[in-house]
């Protein structure tokens, strides 16, 4: 599924902006909103309901979503599509009261056609239902009673009532566009390179998909003056080909050297489609010393983040996404994980714009025995291969991490997590992939199916609350615990602690600035001590909203930047850490070239 593109033959109209809604209350019939909504209020889109109105805070229900919409004379004729960025978290959409399908998955797209039911002109009415009732078996779910001896640490009796912790934003998350194409379009594009030994020629496997190939009389691809017709592979809609690069500027951290395939599908009649995909030459793998990138070990060093800002809650805002990646030059870092979802498309782009490693994760945490089932793997595995087929093209995308701080101690869990790995290779096998743990070796069985370790500990706040030098020989040990049992390199990707920004004590005590800088600093040492570990991810990047418990101040404080992107006294201490790395011997430069070539 393709990004909305607008080219020579390709036309776009975005929908952001303000639109009707109206809450339908429990136990209230809906009959008829389809094609109008009783009493609706107004609010903005892209955007969570709950950050912008008082009387839709709590609201995790029904929503939904109204406005009229123009269509140019011009797409008489086209192939017309409705495209929403992510919405959570399930979706059934109208246009002009005929129901065009259905969509579960809040941090993906889903695209519908309307093609029959669209008519240029004024007159259309597009129409949006969002569920976002808390589902125990969602993805990811919400919270079963604590009676039920579920395994899961420090999230009974929050509320709203959830497995994780953040908070469970309804709405539409990102950009709404109505897009046209000719009859035959291009529907999928893969770039994969594989570079020659001494880095001096780059392969291009281009791979495309049509909607209707037997249509097709020819489909080119265009990579700097260098033009291949691909082939198609027999019994499929995929067409495929090579080229090859002499000399390729190689994408790196700090050097995001990109290149565009430009791909032209014609019929009998001529021209009917053209995409332009951007994309970078990179090669990545996991070694004995971790992550090598372009055959080189690369320490990785950043965040874990979370889309959540003041007033947009999870919707996407672009003056934001510009700020995080502002931050992420100035304090050093080289990386974040997306944690806990797939982003918003813009924020891969901006990464490959400014040469900064991503993790990329699925939206699969919380997750216990009740989720590992044959009717979840069947909703869980095309969620995989839909996060891989949007952002299989970002040479900013170093990883895919599979889950978050699951509980894999049955048989029925470590299938499910070996199904999840055989899709994600299928998918993509030139990335490695990773799940990130939790708890004890033995709640991790599947770590061996899996590339490289990532762990989140948190001495000296969950583990030692108060006892920061009294947890570090735990935490060392731990960390050695997981190695010995794995035997694959490691990241941590969550340790830290809480902060109230401007709270100040001497000596350093919990929930003062000081005393998050202290852990950070202390742990960080004892993490670059360990050969086998290759980054390190704290978490989180900035303070952000969570269910309400007796350890919460109304936002989860972890961040070392508040929400709205101010430094603390870590983010200090960080800045000074991460650009002033100690000379381990290994020539492992992780901040040097942050920010060069940024735009």
């Amino acid at each position: 599924m393709l990004y909305p593109q607008e080219n020579t033959n390709r036309r776009r109209l975005n929908l952001d902006g303000f639109w009707d809604f109206r809450a339908q209350e429990e136990g209230e019939a809906a009959d008829g909103w389809e094609r109008g909504l009783p009493d609706p209020k107004v609010l903005a889109v892209p955007a969570s309901w709950n950050e912008q109105r008082e009387d839709l805070f709590t609201f995790f229900g029904r929503g939904w979503y109204q406005r009229d919409v123009h269509l140019p004379a011009e797409w008489r004729g086209r192939r017309i599509w409705l495209r929403i960025g992510a919405a959570h978290y399930r979706v059934r959409a109208w246009w002009n009261g005929e129901e065009l399908g259905s969509y579960e998955g809040g941090s993906l797209p889903s695209e519908f056609e309307l093609t029959e039911e669209a008519r240029p002109g004024a007159g259309n009415r597009l129409t949006i239902e969002v569920d976002a009732r808390l589902d125990p078996v969602g993805l990811p779910p919400a919270m079963e009673a604590a009676g039920k001896g579920e395994e899961r640490i420090g999230f009974f009796n929050q509320n709203p009532p959830v497995t994780y912790d953040f908070f469970p934003y309804g709405g539409i998350h990102r950009s709404v566009w109505v897009y046209a194409t000719a009859a035959n379009r291009i529907e999928s594009v893969f770039v994969r390179t594989s570079l020659s030994g001494d880095h001096t020629e780059a392969v291009l496997e281009v791979r495309a998909a049509v909607s209707d190939a037997g249509s097709v009389a020819r489909l080119a691809a265009e990579v700097e003056g260098q033009t291949a017709d691909l082939s198609r592979e027999a019994g499929t809609g995929w067409w495929s080909g090579r080229l090859t690069v002499s000399s390729p500027r190689l994408w790196d951290v700090g050097r995001p050297e990109m290149y565009e395939v430009a791909l032209t599908l014609e019929s009998v009649n001529g021209e009917e489609d053209t995409y332009q995909q951007p994309f970078g030459i990179r090669e990545v793998c996991i070694g004995e010393e971790g992550l090598l990138l372009n055959g080189r070990p690369v320490y990785l060093t950043g965040f874990g983040k979370h889309e959540d800002s003041d007033f947009y809650g999870r919707g996407f805002n672009p003056a934001v996404a510009i700020r995080d990646f502002e931050l992420l030059r100035w304090v050093g870092a080289n990386s974040f994980r997306t944690g806990h979802y797939p982003y918003a498309e813009e924020v891969y782009d901006l990464a490959d714009r400014h040469g900064v490693l991503v993790i990329g994760e699925t939206p699969f945490v919380g997750m216990n025995e009740r989720m590992f089932t044959p009717e979840t793997e069947a909703r869980a595995l095309p969620m995989i291969e839909r996060m891989i087929a949007r952002d299989a093209n970002h040479p900013s995308v170093v990883a895919w991490s599979l889950a978050n701080e699951p509980y894999v101690k049955s048989d029925a869990a470590l299938a499910f997590f070996q199904a999840m790995a055989r899709t994600a290779r299928q998918c993509d096998p030139t990335r490695p992939i990773t799940y990130v743990g939790h708890v004890e070796v033995e709640d991790n069985r599947a770590m061996h199916e899996y590339d490289f370790i990532c762990l989140n500990k948190y001495y000296g706040w969950y583990i030692g609350h108060g006892r920061i030098d009294d947890t570090l020989e735990a935490f060392s040990r731990k960390l050695d615990e997981f190695h010995k049992a794995f035997q694959k390199p490691m990241m941590v990707t969550e340790f830290g602690g809480d902060a109230v920004p401007g709270m100040h004590a001497w000596p350093a005590q919990p929930f003062s600035e000081e005393y998050q800088a202290e852990i950070v600093e202390k742990q960080i040492a004892v993490m670059r001590s360990k050969p086998y570990i290759f980054g390190f991810h704290l978490w989180n990047f900035a303070d952000f909203k969570t269910g309400q418990t007796l350890t919460r101040i109304i936002l989860n404080r972890k961040g070392a930047f508040t929400r709205d992107r101010k430094p603390k006294l870590v983010a200090h201490v960080l800045r000074r850490l991460l650009r002033n790395p100690p000379d381990d011997g290994e020539n492992r430069d992780e901040t040097k070239d942050v920010g060069r070539g940024t735009p």
